[in-house]
């Protein structure tokens, strides 16, 4: 089909399709003639680009959707979405706070506040791959509210953003990598808050969470202990990650920091070490 054709087909304007020829997101047959030739896979591409324009995406995130690129692509874009949302939410509050005579002192700390959550949060997704990042983001914001009042604070902020801007990559093998996105990819960005819910709801009340999921948690034990497990690529990611986790200064490095920038978080932290032990206990785990 023709350009004409392939603007009425897809609604859009036929200098927006030429556009995107120039931008490379579409790349339709040039006959002898120099007539373009629009395919229907060029068309289907047309549809998804005027979707994805509506939704405020730019050219390079629709390039990067349009070539599968990265798998979690979608789910991370819209996390980013949410917490840009939030942050200009926040700032609308400091706004009217400010037009209600607040000082501006009183609203440039909480101004930081924003600001340095959000640089977390992005450097957190960009790091750490797929579920992994979007289960750490969303886990460790709840504990970023707070406005740095210390030097220890401010110190350990800086540590953070030169850890997360220097660490390793994780780099898994290419079929773990492989099962690895396809497994997770689809895993919603409201089922992630739903886990780290019920993680908190463990750790503030761990004796209560043990006894309501006996069950369960000894189903879970049986399987992390049988032969099918240690044989699957599942386990082999764990161990991946876990190792990780250990030798990249992780724990030593970021954790750590963690606890210096936000006292909730340190709060939190020693009723995980609490809600740990109990389980280790409860189970004779090692």
């Amino acid at each position: 089909m023709f350009i004409n054709e392939a603007s009425k087909l897809s609604g859009l304007t036929k200098k927006a399709i030429e556009y995107y020829i120039q931008k490379d997101l579409i790349n339709p047959e040039i006959l002898e003639n120099s007539y373009r030739n629009f395919s229907n896979n060029d068309l289907e591409k047309l549809k998804k680009i005027k979707i994805l324009r509506a939704l405020d995406l730019s050219v390079e995130e629709i390039k990067i959707i349009l070539n599968n690129e990265e798998d979690d692509y979608l789910n991370r874009l819209a996390l980013r979405r949410e917490f840009k949302c939030e942050s200009e939410n926040l700032k609308n509050e400091l706004l009217q706070r400010l037009a209600n005579e607040a000082s501006y002192e009183s609203i440039s700390e909480d101004l930081r506040a924003i600001e340095k959550k959000l640089t977390i949060q992005e450097r957190l997704l960009e790091v750490f791959p797929g579920l992994l990042g979007r289960f750490l983001t969303l886990n460790f914001g709840v504990f970023l509210n707070e406005c740095i009042e210390t030097k220890e604070q401010q110190k350990a902020y800086e540590d953070i953003i030169e850890f997360l801007d220097n660490m390793p990559k994780l780099n898994l093998p290419s079929e773990l990598k492989e099962y690895y996105e396809e497994s997770t990819k689809f895993f919603k960005n409201s089922q992630i808050k739903d886990m780290i819910e019920n993680k908190n709801r463990a750790v503030k009340e761990p004796a209560a969470f043990l006894k309501d999921n006996e069950n369960l948690i000894e189903e879970y034990l049986e399987y992390k202990n049988s032969e099918e497990y240690k044989n699957s690529e599942a386990f082999k990611i764990h161990e991946i990650m876990k190792e990780f986790m250990n030798t990249s200064g992780y724990n030593e490095i970021f954790l750590e920091s963690m606890r210096k920038l936000s006292k909730s978080y340190d709060e939190y932290y020693k009723k995980m070490l609490i809600a740990n032990e109990k389980l280790l206990e409860k189970y004779d785990l090692e």
